[in-house]
């Protein structure tokens, strides 16, 4: 999985435009049927670009002042750490637990204003928190991401923690933080700045294991439990309907303050997607065994591309799969925005291929110019080899993996009184 972690605050988006090549859409459930579809059919205003993430290109913990981060220490220890190459520590394969340091929102606004004072001048779009989501769910709940705590019966590689509890007490935390930094630019440093401030979430889509009326409940619970569990608080203030019922007295609670703080605390919402999920319904609550993943009643299932580490590397770049995602993909953006919804860009993950965090290198296929990791050389989609990257090192090949495709799409300004702008 590709995600754009790296410092919370200080996310800086490499943006480069989409180039002028003509895609013909021939596709019937394409709605721009046998029409020609580029950059000029999209605005002038709207931004294409590609997404990256320090820690995953860069490594490096122990060059230039940057300091370990969690997923340094977290990967450090790996029995099946892929390389080191002159402190360009990263981890591959089995990863072990490792206890965070927990900041509260007053540390995470300091932090922030730090960002603003150094680089406020030259950023005007800053995202607070990439994907809680993931953070709470995978690092809280799974323990299969850093920090890596859950409860013994969900992963027994899990050293500490509460799987029915803390995913909840690190969101309603991170949704604090995020509040706290918001109010805190918007205060103090946008007028004079002139920049926007928002947060990106991830929600995959969820579509009903059947039409039968409780699978079409179950999947409005699994979007309630990962998109509206920070979108609804956003809006509104409070959590989803649904999870205040199930999760009942673990799930926090907002003071009337914080909940004000909360509401409304985002010029834009930026949106990271994967895929889509079948959503069934769980008839029965398990009493003993609680955890976030199965608060929801909902049994989630996808399916996913073959894997074919066997290819040769010249079909393996050869990605048709990949091109009609983005065909069809852009083309339903176009539609969505002539009907209305105000999008104001679209960014691909990844610029490079990149290190997958808990799966290392192995399924690892982001980028548009693919990396051969065993040479250190990079190749663009055609098959042709590019020059030696002298900023890239190279490391040893822990696998390849067929393409996976992350995209983000920013969603409008919000203004105060509620509008697009």
């Amino acid at each position: 999985m590709a995600i754009i972690h790296g410092s919370l605050v200080c996310l800086l988006v490499l943006v480069t435009f989409l180039a002028q090549t003509h895609y013909i859409i021939a596709n019937t459930t394409h709605p721009e049927d046998l029409s020609i579809f580029n950059r000029s059919s999209f605005s002038s205003e709207f931004i294409f670009g590609t997404a990256s993430s320090s820690y995953q290109y860069e490594g490096a913990a122990k060059q230039d002042g940057r300091g370990p981060s969690i997923w340094d220490t977290f990967t450090h220890y790996s029995s099946g750490r892929c390389a080191d190459d002159e402190g360009h520590e990263l981890g591959c394969f089995q990863i072990l637990y490792l206890l965070v340091k927990i900041i509260t929102s007053d540390d995470f606004r300091d932090f922030a204003e730090v960002c603003y004072k150094e680089f406020g001048d030259r950023v005007k779009y800053w995202i607070t928190i990439n994907e809680p989501w993931t953070y709470s769910s995978m690092g809280y709940d799974l323990g299969t991401l850093a920090p890596g705590r859950c409860s013994k019966w969900v992963n027994s590689a899990c050293e500490a923690g509460n799987s029915s509890t803390e995913p909840y007490l690190v969101s309603h935390h991170m949704l604090l933080s995020h509040a706290a930094a918001v109010k805190l630019y918007k205060h103090k440093y946008q007028r004079i700045q002139k920049g926007k401030i928002g947060i990106t979430l991830a929600s995959h889509w969820m579509v009903p294991y059947s039409k039968k009326k409780p699978n079409v409940e179950a999947a409005k619970r699994a979007l309630d439990f990962m998109f509206g569990w920070f979108m609804e608080p956003l809006t509104y203030g409070d959590y989803p309907f649904s999870m205040r019922t199930l999760v009942g007295e673990r799930l926090p609670k907002f003071s009337k303050k914080e909940s004000m703080m909360v509401k409304g605390s985002l010029d834009f919402l930026g949106l990271n997607y994967y895929t889509g999920y079948y959503a069934a319904n769980v008839a029965v609550a398990n009493p003993v065994n609680i955890s976030y993943s199965t608060d929801s009643l909902a049994n989630q299932t996808r399916v996913d591309e073959l894997k074919n580490s066997t290819l040769p590397l010249e079909e393996a770049l050869k990605d048709p799969m990949r091109i009609d995602y983005y065909h069809r993909h852009l083309s339903f953006l176009h539609k969505a925005i002539k009907e209305g919804v105000n999008v104001k860009g679209y960014f691909a993950w990844s610029l490079l291929d990149n290190f997958a965090w808990a799966s290392g290198y192995t399924v690892s296929r982001h980028g548009p110019a693919g990396r051969t990791w065993r040479s250190g050389r990079l190749s663009q989609g055609d098959g042709k080899t590019l020059p030696n990257n002298r900023f890239f090192s190279p490391f040893d090949e822990c696998g390849i993996s067929s393409s996976t495709i992350k995209s983000l799409i920013v969603v409008g300004y919000i203004n105060d009184k509620g509008k697009g702008g």
